[in-house]
């Protein structure tokens, strides 16, 4: 007599998506690194991935001697973290004209290369090259974010624009 198990017995658990946290911050001077798992009984969207993330960096914030959040990721396990991570650009204000006038300059610079990847016609436009597009694009990025960083935007400035942004997306173009 065969030996086979009843698989109706045999109890299924919920599925569930395990997502990956990590979070790079300062404490007490020192850079430090926590990588922690999220199971979700369902899939989550890049909103409810950001909300987990928000959830999970507000504790984080309450660790004693915490400084500042330096990155901080979330996805799918099993799939790619790669993200783009604009906070590397800001890494190279040393590259920046010492004054804000001089580096909205090279903001007005960095634009009109951006513009002539564009091919404009009467009734539609197009990109001549994508990879000098792209490449004078991120130039145009880390120029404004060096302009920003000049000028001496804070953190207050950057969370009334994401609040802004936050309105935007939620209520005035929803």
């Amino acid at each position: 007599m065969e030996n086979k198990k009843d698989i109706s017995t045999i109890k299924k658990e919920d599925p569930k998506i395990r997502y990956n946290i990590e979070v790079i911050y300062l404490s007490n001077d020192i850079e430090e690194t926590i990588n922690v798992h999220y199971n979700s009984p369902f899939l989550l969207d890049e909103d409810q991935q950001n909300k987990v993330l928000e959830d999970f960096l507000s504790m984080v914030k309450e660790y004693r001697g915490f400084k500042g959040i330096i990155t901080s990721y979330i996805w799918q396990d099993g799939k790619s973290k790669e993200k783009i991570d604009l906070n590397k650009l800001k890494n190279y204000k040393s590259i920046a004209y010492a004054t804000p006038i001089a580096q909205l300059g090279k903001v007005k610079e960095e634009y009109k290369e951006l513009m002539d990847e564009v091919v404009e016609k009467y009734t539609f436009s197009y990109v001549k090259d994508r990879d000098k597009f792209i490449a004078e694009s991120l130039d145009l990025i880390t120029a404004i974010i060096n302009l920003l960083l000049v000028f001496g935007i804070t953190e207050q400035d950057f969370e009334k624009h994401i609040n802004k942004l936050e309105y935007y997306k939620n209520v005035k173009y929803k």
